[in-house]
């Protein structure tokens, strides 16, 4: 007979979190940018190719805040607040030469970043020549990460609003083995408990979630006959390192990651890391 606890793992192992599908709405966009109005003209072009997705929306609106419209983040951010858009389109370093040194997103980035709620398209610099050839041409590939996958549902929403159709969403979930290792060093003091067998039953568990909800995923989106290839990528590894391979090995055209926590103002886990090392394709950051 199941003791309690027993029963009550055994109830909790049956509980499983689904993917919940909501389209996302983008009607309006606003590009920000340093450069004069024909050289921002020119990249909004290319926005817009990027954006192929969008263009199934009716009367989308595409507005731009270019050189002489603000200076400071501040204006900046009187601008945003005084509009109401869906999607902002930027990169990092506005008026600013420290595009020249790719360690920085720029006073102007990190404040929309974590002051406003909409959801920021950071595109390579069109001026440090480090974007992949391609990196604005189309968006057939996008990988989304998350140290959570489980009930993130609007990364995967978002990554399905800017993918073209038929196209591929990597799903990214990497457990961090150094952690791991050093949970199960201090498990293995514990005389009473079978280290192998919790090493064993716990790594499971810790994909099992996250492998699932994928599943979920693929599942609703076939039940929405959407043209989507669904591509678990879930494992223990080095988050930085690991993260940063798949984007070079699948050759994605976008990466959608979280930014906001809300136990911090900092940004959210690898979010800052990832966007001063991933610059040579569109990151879009919620």
């Amino acid at each position: 007979m199941l003791k309690v606890d027993e029963f009550e793992s055994a109830f909790r192992s049956s509980i499983k979190e689904t993917y919940q599908h909501q389209d996302i709405k983008i009607e309006s966009v606003l590009l920000v940018t340093d450069l004069e109005a024909e050289a921002t003209a020119k990249l909004l072009n290319q926005v817009k190719g990027f954006c192929q997705s969008l263009k199934q929306a009716e009367n989308i609106a595409w507005n731009t805040a270019k050189h002489n419209d603000f200076k400071s983040a501040q204006d900046l951010l009187e601008i945003i607040n005084h509009s109401t858009m869906d999607l902002i389109v930027t990169y990092r370093n506005l008026h600013s030469e420290t595009w020249r040194y790719p360690y920085s997103l720029g006073e102007h980035l990190d404040v929309m970043l974590q002051k406003t709620k909409i959801p920021v398209l950071v595109i390579p610099h069109p001026k440090a020549g480090y974007g992949r050839d391609n990196a604005l041409d189309n968006c057939h590939s996008v990988v989304v990460i998350t140290d959570h996958m489980v009930n993130d549902h609007h990364l995967v929403q978002y990554g399905l609003a800017l993918l073209d159709k038929p196209g591929r969403l990597y799903l990214s979930h990497i457990e961090d083995q150094v952690n791991f290792d050093r949970v199960m060093e201090a498990i293995s003091k514990i005389p009473t408990i079978d280290t192998d067998d919790a090493r064993h039953k716990l790594s499971q568990q810790l994909l099992k979630e996250p492998a699932e909800y994928i599943q979920s995923v693929k599942f609703a989106l076939d039940k929405l006959k959407r043209s989507v290839e669904v591509i678990p990528m879930v494992s223990f590894g080095h988050q930085m390192r690991d993260y940063l391979k798949h984007i070079d090995e699948k050759q994605v055209d976008l990466l959608v990651l979280n930014t906001k926590d809300g136990d911090q103002l900092a940004m959210h886990g690898l979010a800052y890391p990832l966007a001063v090392e991933v610059r040579q394709i569109p990151l879009l950051m919620l």
